[in-house]
């Protein structure tokens, strides 16, 4: 980190006021910034430079923090340029090399966390992909009714899960499908904030589990495939509370052919 050395500016009233040149210890010894203090705290226009008058950095403090766009460079070609927050990348950015754009996307506490997309040397998108907290997924991302869709891979390349994502976190936040090994699907979930909110819909060979708000199961038996997903279809149970309240035929997710039903678990 940088430590300070010393600074040059106005004194007003016992404080440090208005257009400053702010001097640090080593390694930086051969930097120094030109900036605004007020009240002592800086606050506003920064800008960085070392010893031969070259731009480091350019940015804007607010209430001693550097806040809102900012723009880095090695020496003085850009190597960054987007949002910061308490002192670290946090929003959207832009990281160059020798001028050009690598990579795009969101940061959380200066690391890479979210939705972003690589380039190569001449200017051409590689991949779309996914980084949380730094890491980068073993992931791919389509756009799906306007809304961003990840497909997560196991370190064998195997579909793990698929599920709408927030873009500015990596993080699953709305239905998600999610595989066995051999590729079926294991169960259809919903996720609030990157966590299991609940299972709808579980599968185990030929049969389906399906579960309400509270977690209760209220079907298993056969299914099929329908334009939303799955449905019950041929063979199955239902219940309230776990109780039995039908058993018999179903046809496209609607009781259809024989069956009988049940009270307070009696026939």
């Amino acid at each position: 980190g940088y430590v300070i050395d010393h600074i040059t500016a106005s004194l007003v009233n016992g404080f440090l006021e208005g257009d400053a040149s702010v001097y640090f210890e080593s390694p930086h010894s051969d930097e120094h910034m030109e900036c605004k203090y007020k009240r002592n705290i800086l606050d506003g226009k920064a800008l960085l430079f070392d010893d031969n008058g070259i731009c480091l950095l350019n940015a804007t403090f607010v209430n001693g923090n550097i806040e809102g766009d900012v723009e880095i460079y090695d020496g003085g070609i850009p190597i960054f340029f987007g949002q910061f927050a308490q002192n670290e990348k946090n929003g959207y950015g832009y990281d160059k090399s020798h001028g050009e754009i690598v990579y795009e996307g969101y940061y959380k506490d200066g690391k890479r966390n979210g939705i972003g997309r690589e380039y190569d040397e001449e200017g051409n998108v590689v991949a779309d992909v996914v980084y949380v907290d730094g890491k980068k997924l073993n992931a791919s991302v389509v756009v799906e009714a306007g809304k961003y869709v990840m497909y997560l891979y196991n370190d064998k390349d195997q579909l793990e899960s698929n599920g709408v994502i927030d873009e500015s976190t990596g993080k699953y936040c709305d239905i998600v499908y999610r595989y066995h090994s051999d590729g079926t699907v294991s169960d259809i979930c919903q996720f609030e904030n990157g966590r299991l909110f609940r299972i709808l819909q579980r599968f185990k060979g030929s049969e389906m589990s399906e579960f309400d708000k509270s977690g209760n199961l209220i079907y298993k038996g056969g299914y099929g495939e329908s334009d939303d997903g799955f449905c019950r279809e041929g063979i199955g149970t239902e219940y309230v509370l776990g109780k039995i309240v039908y058993h018999g035929d179903f046809e496209k997710g609607e009781r259809n052919g024989n069956g009988r039903e049940f009270e307070g678990g009696m026939c």
